[in-house]
């Protein structure tokens, strides 16, 4: 996974809860769990999950309050650039399960970088074409590609909504190519 060896605010494409799971099972192992989430507030309230995420050092942000939740991550970012961690952000901001399309990326994860001076690190999740959400919920067999794409620096960038169109822009490209050449 890690073309960037040191700290990075890691981007990704959010689909569903599995992300979660992919995270877990396929992310934390390779950063020896040096990494941390930033997550909604409102997950905090979700039962066990919402507990097991907050003892495990899960940041929540009020997406409703702009500016605590901008501070907040550039907090984090900074903290994880001091103690060499890793910081995950889907910045779609909410699940999108479209097989070839991404929402547009808020501006958070990418103020926070440029902040504390981190380069983004964009993942793409493939299209889960062996989960069928909505009303029917079926599981197909079948698996998840994880594309790590290159480093984005930001030591010399200053334009906050560019750095976000061009992070969507080479994710999107991988993200449809990837659905194309699977699903035929």
């Amino acid at each position: 996974m890690s073309k960037t060896s040191g700290p990075a605010v890691v981007i990704v494409n959010h689909q569903s809860s599995i992300d979660v799971l992919a995270l877990l099972c396929e992310l934390w192992p390779v950063m020896d769990g040096k990494c941390t989430v930033i997550a909604k507030k409102s997950l905090l309230y979700t039962g066990p999950f919402g507990f097991m995420a907050f003892m495990s050092g899960i940041t929540f942000i009020d997406r409703y309050k702009n500016l605590e939740a901008r501070q907040s991550m550039e907090q984090t970012a900074q903290k994880c650039k001091e103690e060499n961690w890793k910081l995950i952000v889907f910045p779609e901001g909410t699940r999108h399960h479209c097989p070839n399309e991404l929402l547009n990326f808020k501006l958070g994860a990418f103020s926070a970088a440029i902040s504390a001076q981190l380069p983004i690190q964009p993942l793409v999740f493939s299209h889960y074409d062996f989960y069928q959400g909505g009303q029917k919920k079926v599981w197909h067999p079948g698996g998840v590609r994880i594309h790590t794409l290159e480093p984005i620096k930001t030591t010399e960038e200053t334009d906050v909504k560019n750095l976000a169109v061009v992070s969507r822009q080479n994710m999107l490209d991988i993200f449809q190519e990837d659905y194309r050449r699977n699903s035929t």
